[in-house]
């Protein structure tokens, strides 16, 4: 979740709503607004880059996209902890395996 106690969260909430509406309606223009047949390859382009930056990036900040969090909760999120002592089997260290 995005750092409620930032003191511009409404603001860059307010933002993420404006870039959806923006992705949504640029979405909607590609879709329903005829192309010309020599000028589809760049409407894909463009809507590859509407869903993946105008639509995805504000979502992901708003829902765990937060770049203040300290690296050991990210960390303890993702198990990284863990990770050590199952690396011993990727190395051939692996005692029950008698091969």
């Amino acid at each position: 979740m995005a750092d409620l106690n930032n003191p511009h969260f409404d603001k860059l909430f307010w933002f993420c709503c404006f870039l959806e509406f923006l992705g949504v309606l640029l979405m909607a223009a590609l879709i329903w607004i005829p192309v010309p047949h020599e000028n589809q390859p760049m409407a894909n382009i463009a809507m590859g880059f509407d869903t993946a930056t105008l639509l995805v990036v504000p979502i992901g900040y708003l829902l765990g996209g937060n770049p203040t969090g300290s690296k050991q909760a990210q960390n303890k999120i993702a198990n990284v902890e863990q990770l050590d002592s199952k690396t011993e089997i990727y190395n051939g260290e692996n005692k029950n395996n008698s091969a």
